[in-house]
């Protein structure tokens, strides 16, 4: 394409990559995106090299965009037709798979083929010749084709390797190395297959017989009784799969289905389930190791456990401590805490899981998370992560820990391939009438609508085994209003030459580290290549006409950090989500608890809490705090101190939020505030001045709105959730990778100039959405993921109305406005070295004061220099703030006029170049965007953000980058947020997870037996909780201390604890481990009882605060009275309005219609039918007489507001009363310790 990557990036230094740690890679700060993260320095890879390797380091030295990328790979071969492998096959084939515990030798291969064609020489040997008439067409054709694949693999080359690890149970190999239980387990599969296909032929046999004459018919008894001629299992024959990716993934061939005849006994003899040991077990008597006999039609998941290995996916070539350090990165890497529960695990465990195995549950997920970051071409199979357990009876643990990080979507996300689980089939099942299949409609097709879609399909594809009522699995149906996809990531050609291309929306990867999904779905599925910004760069004053100092812009960039530090004291502190951590020391040892008390092991981690936990209450009175000496600090920045006297008291500045009194704070207001007052000790120049706006101008642009609109106490509620590492860009535009989403690996159903208009979800079985064009679309789910501001706008008319603490949520959430103006050029007249540019902008039309400042600072003030991505010299300067509200008011001419004006300083006294093209953005007037991105308005919180994510109905869901908590104004926090909403569809449709009942079986309680023939128990409360609209799982949660108390305490509205059934005292092992050694008696006891006088302390302190804190409250309520009650929102929609007043009128004309049609008088419509009926009639109703609704309902919308306003008024009062009484009271009834607290503080300050 257009593109020329720089000269620089398409050689590196080898040696500042020598030994790269293979998860920390996605965490370091990236020196350049493109580099191989391989060691070539012995011409061959090293398992911790290739651990994490990119797509890219494939054949994307020179840049390609994303369809050229696609059509390449699809003419690479890995793997040649008959086995052998060609140059490419053989170079890449150790990063297309997993790399784990097994041992892929030359040798097995070989082993396998010679011993199966020595099976079928004996076969054919010992086997006697049957009569022609009793052998039926369906067994020779199984015997011809049983000897000709047995043909084809006896000339097989011996050099072909086979993956242990594949996605098929039937490729497991017998390796020298594997022991007697393994060897059996292996054959008891293969005879198990082996007798199915028998039985399956007989089935097709009496089904000919039954089509055939009576003389025929005669003749079954004898055939029924003819044994039928096993066949010897078959090698699966591997083929190239028709993956797209650039690394092929090596797949067996699938066998041919066959059905499953009802009520079978075991095909298998008592006499071959033996013990651990080998022993026999008597017919009939299971003992407690045996491998019990499995039902004749197995499940998938059943199939599957039979090949179950532990330890299998656990490198061998590695230290426990190396392996460890690379799990517990991994889960750093998938934003997880890697020492402790994340809140859905908590939520989903908490009744099932005991402390003690917290730490094994852990050990488990990061393997698998490991997994997954070693090759994200190809999904983690749940055999695999069976292989991450130690021990067999962890094998529960993997099951749940895989499937809650496919649910959520940690692994298996992005444009990846994932084969269709087919369900098992009885006889007859495929004629027995089947429920039509399920639809799902995402709306809009920006990232997260894609990203949505995306992961819904790979959902339903793995879990196809659930939909066996259905036809097929659920279709999944995007709609999209425009005529292109990406939604506000937009990548135009240029018009002077389309073959350049510049981004017009979102443009940027904030960094890699800590678990941003855009680096598997961008640089290591797709391969796109990448160009860091380096922010390194000088900024020129417009007004002095040349570079801001170093000391300058250092000193001033303290001072905002100052300025924000203080008004620190006024966020919003939310509670931190319970959880539970491991053992710390276990685990980065790489190891599981081996100590095991029968009473710990089992007992919950809810259990636990309540019995251990004490009841905290909050604690109202709160120590003073210090803080230090503003003035002082301010003077060693370098500010020059005013001759102000002040006192000796006066160690702070002190900070008051403003408005004064205001129930919702503005960050702007305030911040002008506390620079008034900070300018009586201190003196700000012009420069300072200038150069402090620009700086505000900056965080104006990351928030998307002006300072003034934002929330004081949550503008910053998503602050420690940031990614790390550098920013990048994609050449060739950011489109590539939601064009990835849309094509790879099948194009997804993608119904361009299709409007939603109307979403009616009163229907307790279908949705119905009706477009712009008068078609009708019904749905079971629906997944609304348009922007905030399309929803603030109310263009999309939902019937009934949404709840009203949803349309609260979107009332109080901002939508910011940031416009972009591009400039294309002839040749470059600034430093082409710098990716970013940065001017300091004066006061509008002279006037030196905050309003002046604020109209000015935010146009133009960062120019980005795009000519690394879009091939051409190319500037792209952003508006925001006020500024982008007053652009909207402007012409294009006047805006690049502008424009050019600020670059004149950069250019110097040489003469302006003019643009070789312009273009200017307008994104608020977007009827599908209606603005940039969400911020924290003025009345909002960070829950706003979760009421927003939050189901409706069952049936409506919502995704977007005004959804996610953690991440929001950003596109990683809209592809997260994608993955949440059908994480959440798919439980609203086949249920949450099931947990297995024992979670973790005793080790001697017979682990075969329980692990084959166990109770699923389903989540408690999880289903009940959505169906009373209860909160939805939130995405925010806190990382605890590594050191902090695991016992925690849960709320009374969770679900009872479980009870679990008494299991047998555990029989100890003849060796034990040497136990640590035990402090002194004395220590010990010390210790106990300085806990104990503390907790004793602790008690007391909060008892005496807590009723103290009661008796207040109460005086306050007989004296100013209760808090005023928020007044309910009348509903303000003008179809409801006119459904009112028309739907007795529109009933008897459907009535009426019915009748007619039906020739019964009787006859009534549906109340479905009159209500689409009327929606019909709404639509096609002229805009006159429309209006009286609208006024009607404008109306409505006056005395809503006037009422809101009202209760501010009184709320604000009331605070402000509130405030007066609390400080009076607490003045005059000051809470004096008793006793027994001053004697317990004076022991433990002795004892200390």
């Amino acid at each position: 394409m257009g593109f020329k990557a720089p000269e620089q990036q398409q050689q590196q230094p080898q040696e500042a990559f020598e030994s790269p740690d293979p998860i920390e890679m996605l965490d370091n700060d990236m020196q350049d995106p493109n580099i191989w993260y391989v060691d070539n320095a012995q011409g061959q890879m090293n398992m911790d090299s290739a651990y994490m390797m990119d797509v890219n380091q494939m054949g994307m030295d020179q840049p390609t965009s994303f369809l050229e990328f696609a059509s390449e790979s699809q003419s690479q071969q890995i793997m040649l037709e008959d086995g052998s492998q060609g140059q490419q096959g053989q170079a890449v084939q150790a990063s297309s798979s997993r790399v784990h515990g097994g041992v892929q030798d030359q040798s097995v291969d070989f082993m396998f083929q010679q011993q199966q064609t020595q099976n079928q020489q004996h076969q054919q040997q010992s086997q006697p010749a049957q009569p022609a008439q009793h052998q039926s067409q369906g067994h020779q054709q199984q015997q011809a084709q049983s000897q000709h694949q047995a043909q084809q693999q006896q000339h097989q080359p011996a050099h072909h390797q086979v993956i242990h690890h594949d996605h098929n149970h039937n490729a497991s190999i017998l390796a020298p190395n594997m022991n007697q239980f393994e060897v059996n387990q292996i054959q008891m599969q293969r005879r198990l297959d082996q007798h199915l296909q028998s039985q399956h032929a007989q089935i097709q046999q009496q089904r000919q017989s039954q089509q055939q004459p009576q003389q025929q018919q005669q003749q079954q008894p004898q055939q029924q009784q003819q044994q039928p001629q096993q066949q010897q299992p078959q090698k699966p024959h591997f083929q190239r799969s028709n993956s797209r990716s650039r690394i092929q993934t090596l797949r067996p061939q699938a066998q041919q289905p066959f059905e499953y005849p009802p009520h079978i006994h075991s095909p298998l003899p008592d006499s071959e389930y033996q013990s651990r040991n080998g022993t026999p077990i008597h017919p009939g008597t299971p003992g407690p190791g045996a491998i019990p006999a499995p039902p004749y039609i197995l499940s998938n998941r059943d199939s599957r456990r039979l090949t179950y290995k532990p330890k299998s996916s656990i490198p061998k070539d590695i230290s426990s401590s190396r392996y460890a350090s690379q799990c517990l990165s991994a889960a750093i890497s998938s934003r997880l805490n890697p020492l402790a529960l994340s809140p859905d695990e908590f939520d989903l465990l908490r009744n099932h899981l005991s402390p003690l195995h917290v730490t094994t549950y852990l050990n488990i997920r990061n393997g698998i998370l490991r997994l997954w970051l070693c090759n994200p071409l190809v999904g983690v199979s749940l055999i695999e992560a069976a292989g991450v357990a130690r021990e067999e009876r962890y094998f529960y643990l993997a099951e749940v820990a895989y499937e809650f990080l496919v649910r959520q979507g940690y692994i298996n996300f992005g444009c990846i391939e994932v084969a269709k689980e087919e369900p098992p089939t009885s006889p007859g099942q495929e004629f027995r009438d089947r429920k039509p299949r399920l639809t799902v409609v995402v709306i809009g097709a920006g990232i997260a609508g894609l990203g949505c879609a995306r992961q819904l399909e790979n959902l339903f594809n793995l879990y196809a085994d659930r939909f066996e009522e259905y036809e097929d699995v659920p279709r999944v149906v995007v709609l999209e209003g425009r005529k292109r996809i990406g939604g506000r990531i937009y990548t135009q050609p240029l018009k002077s030459d389309p073959n350049y291309r510049a981004d017009l929306g979102g443009s940027v990867i904030m960094g890699f580290g800590r678990g941003n999904p855009l680096a598997i779905l961008a640089r290591r599925q797709l391969g796109l290549p990448l160009v860091g910004i380096d922010t390194s760069t000088n900024i020129i004053d417009e007004t002095a006409g040349g570079p801001v100092s170093d000391d300058g812009d250092t000193r001033v960039e303290k001072l905002l950090e100052y300025l924000l530090a203080k008004l620190s004291v006024f966020k919003s502190q939310s509670t931190p989500p319970k959880t539970i951590e491991g053992d710390e020391a276990l685990m980065t040892a790489g190891k599981d608890p081996h100590k095991e008390d029968f009473h710990d092991t089992y007992e919950t981690i809810a259990k636990m809490e309540e019995s251990y936990s004490p009841n905290e209450q909050p604690n109202e009175q709160q120590e003073p705090t210090f803080l230090p000496d503003d003035i002082t600090y301010l003077e060693s920045l370098g500010f020059k101190r005013n001759n102000v006297t002040v006192r000796s008291k006066d160690k702070t500045i002190p900070v008051t939020s403003e408005p004064p009194g205001e129930v919702h704070p503005s960050l702007g207001r305030t911040i002008d505030k506390l620079l008034v007052r900070i300018q009586r000790f201190i003196t700000l120049t012009e420069e300072d001045t200038r150069l402090l706006h620009w700086h505000l101008a900056n965080l104006e642009f990351a928030n998307g709105t002006s300072l003034d609109q934002l929330s004081l106490s949550s503008w910053n509620q998503d602050e420690g959730h940031e990614f790390t590492g550098r920013h990048s860009r994609i050449p060739n535009g950011f489109m590539s990778t939601v064009r990835g989403l849309y094509t790879y690996p099948d194009k997804l159903d993608v119904r361009f100039n299709s409007t939603a208009k109307v979403v009616e979800y009163e229907d307790e079985e279908q949705t119905s959405i009706f477009l712009e064009n008068g078609e009708r679309i019904h749905a079971d789910k629906i997944c609304v993921t348009v922007p905030l501001g399309v929803l603030k706008a109310r263009a999309i008319q939902f019937i009934p109305d949404l709840p009203q603490w949803k349309t609260d949520s979107i009332e109080r959430l901002a939508f910011g406005v940031v416009n972009k103006i591009c400039l294309v050029f002839d040749e470059c007249f600034w430093d082409d070295s710098k990716d970013v540019l940065c001017v300091v902008k004066d006061a509008a039309n002279g006037q030196a004061d905050d309003a002046g400042f604020k109209q000015a600072r935010g146009f133009c003030n960062m120019f980005w220099n795009n000519s690394a991505v879009v091939g051409k010299p190319c500037l792209i300067g952003t508006v925001s703030g006020e500024a982008a509200k007053i652009m909207a008011d402007k012409s294009d001419e006047e805006i690049v006029d502008a424009a050019l004006k600020s670059l004149q300083v950069i250019a110097g006294k040489g003469t302006m170049p003019s643009p070789v093209e312009s273009i200017v953005t307008r994104w608020q007037i977007d009827p599908f965007s209606r603005g940039a991105y969400s911020c924290i308005g003025l009345e909002a919180t960070g829950a706003d953000f979760d009421l927003l994510a939050r189901p409706v109905h069952h049936d409506i869901f919502f995704a977007g980058e005004a959804t996610c908590r953690t991440h929001p104004s950003t596109v990683h926090g809209a592809y997260l947020s994608s993955l949440r909403a059908a994480s959440e569809i798919l439980d609203s449709l086949i249920g949450e997870i099931e947990i297995p009942h024992p979670l973790v079986p005793h080790k001697m309680a017979g682990f075969r037996r329980s692990f084959m023939q166990h109770h699923q128990t389903p989540n408690p409360g999880q289903q009940q909780q959505m169906a009373m609209g209860g909160p939805h799982r939130m995405s925010i949660y806190s990382q605890p201390a590594y050191g902090s108390q695991p016992m925690l305490v849960e709320e009374e509205s969770v679900a009872p604890h479980v009870p679990t059934p008494h299991l047998p005292q555990p029989v100890m092992a003849k060796k034990k481990r040497p136990a640590e050694p035990s402090p002194p008696v004395d220590v010990k006891k010390k210790a106990v009882e300085q806990d104990a006088n503390q907790t004793r302390l602790k008690e007391l302190r909060d008892e005496r605060v807590s009723k103290s804190n009661e008796i207040m409250r109460d005086e306050m309520v007989a004296e100013i009275g209760e808090r005023p009650i928020k007044p309910e929102r009348a509903g303000a929609n003008p179809f409801l309005i006119f459904q009112k007043d028309f739907w007795d009128k529109c009933r008897a004309i459907c009535d009426k219609k019915k009748q007619e049609s039906s020739g019964d008088p009787t006859m009534r419509a549906a109340r479905n039918e009159v209500r689409s009926a009327l929606g019909k009639m709404w639509r096609d109703l002229p805009d006159s007489e429309k209006q009286p609704y609208i006024d009607q309902t404008n109306e409505i919308k006056a005395q809503n507001a006037k009422k809101t306003e009202d209760y501010r008024i009184q709320a604000k009062r009331y605070e402000e009363e509130a405030e007066q009484f609390k400080r009076r009271w607490k003045e005059e009834h000051v809470s004096e310790p008793s006793q027994e607290e001053v004697a317990l503080m004076k022991l433990i300050k002795e004892r200390k």
